[in-house]
């Protein structure tokens, strides 16, 4: 079941994926009709994926107002209570829907702290029942405190070179705030989306250094394991618990383990 279904005219794939790459950076699951699988008749998979998106926005423009396509699949969304029609250029939503409230994304250049986005993260926030998604969208635009990149950073390596087992978000933070107070760091607006941007920005370090994704240490203390956006951005994998997921995750820590890392 994913996140966010989008139904959109297939002449406006470019505008659409800026909506699509946002909804991915703040860590929902999207089905998008790129994804269709091989040998399953379109139509079907097009249906069930409608019945059981948790949302779905639907682009209005020029060319969706007269698809066939996308009004069936706008009729689906309306009729479950799950909605969200968005405009990608000016046009007029077609006879059924002009009275639904319409978010204007037809100047949004892709901007994650966007008024006009920040309503549409407000909206997925009830429909996903996904917690703080506005103020994730808000971290991520603002970006993460450099300082602070380089001191969880040192936390996390410090972790996988004493003991190399996985800290909880929370531990995560207080190692983190203990010590920019020792170091002079401000973190006083510092919170949990901040973490997620700021373990983003460790994770793309590790990139440019080829090293192993020290972020696989931080997990959520229920499950014991990253957040789903780990597994999208590190192993292209959805983190449904699934045994590939499962072992994607062992082989990160035990390389995490495993390496040379330099002196925290």
């Amino acid at each position: 079941m994913a996140d966010v279904f989008i139904s959109y005219a297939r002449t406006d794939r470019g505008r659409v994926e800026t909506l699509n790459q946002a909804l991915r950076e703040i860590d929902l699951d999207v089905w998008i009709d790129a994804r269709l699988t091989p040998g399953v008749t379109f139509r079907d998979e097009i249906a069930r994926e409608a019945q059981a998106a948790k949302s779905m926005i639907v682009c209005w423009t020029p060319g969706a107002v007269i698809s066939d396509f996308v009004l069936d699949e706008a009729h689906v969304g309306k009729a479950r209570g799950v909605l969200i029609p968005v405009k990608l250029s000016p046009c007029t939503p077609p006879l059924g829907f002009g009275q639904l409230e319409t978010v204007d994304l037809s100047r949004w250049d892709g901007a994650l702290d966007d008024a006009e986005w920040l309503r549409v993260t407000e909206r997925l926030e009830a429909l996903t029942r996904t917690p703080e998604l506005s103020r994730v969208s808000q971290a991520h635009a603002d970006g993460a405190a450099p300082g602070l990149v380089l001191l969880l950073r040192r936390v996390l390596i410090r972790q996988a070179v004493e003991t190399g087992q996985p800290i909880d978000y929370t531990t995560a933070e207080a190692r983190l705030r203990s010590l920019a107070h020792a170091e002079g760091e401000c973190v006083a607006d510092f919170d949990q989306p901040m973490l997620w941007t700021t373990l983003d920005a460790v994770a793309e370090e590790n990139r440019r250094r080829s090293e192993p994704p020290l972020p696989c240490l931080v997990v959520n203390r229920s499950t014991q394991r990253p957040g789903r956006g780990y597994f999208r951005k590190h192993a292209f994998l959805v983190n449904d618990f699934d045994p590939m997921a499962q072992a994607v995750f062992e082989r990160h820590l035990e390389r995490v383990r495993g390496y040379p890392w330099p002196d925290a």
